[in-house]
């Protein structure tokens, strides 16, 4: 199935909306789940199967090659503003995770609604770090 989605591109530090063609599907523990071509869409799907338990609160997962959204209840929204270093450690165990289906560097980017909650980057060279945007 197609759909045309929004998504968040960042250039030169600068938030841009961009619109492109998507596939899309369901997970029962992600809710909503998309990429940008089938593989994308595979790996989220394999990453949520493995990483994402049931009733933590996902409500949408998408995917652009090295870059994954997670989208997130208010209530989970919450408890990530609530407990950072608890939220830390499960951002830390998606990055695993997807490296994991991947073989790739990986930026999560946490979200509910349109707001940025949290963001989990690891690079080859510098390792992995969290920061959290809190409103």
């Amino acid at each position: 199935m197609m759909r045309i989605f929004v998504l968040h591109a960042i250039v030169v530090g600068l938030c841009v909306q961009t619109a492109f063609a998507q596939v899309s599907g369901s997970s029962p523990t992600c809710g909503d789940i998309a990429g940008e071509t089938q593989k994308d869409l595979s790996n989220v799907k394999t990453f949520c199967e493995k990483a994402v338990p049931k009733g933590l609160g996902v409500v949408g997962a998408r995917a652009n090659d090295m870059l994954l959204w997670i989208m997130v209840s208010r209530d989970t929204a919450n408890y990530f503003c609530a407990d950072k270093l608890t939220s830390k450690q499960a951002i830390l165990m998606w990055m695993k995770a997807w490296k994991a289906i991947t073989i790739e560097t990986v930026t999560i980017r946490v979200e509910w609604r349109d707001v940025r909650i949290a963001e989990g980057q690891t690079t080859l060279f510098s390792g992995d770090k969290v920061t959290f945007s809190c409103p």
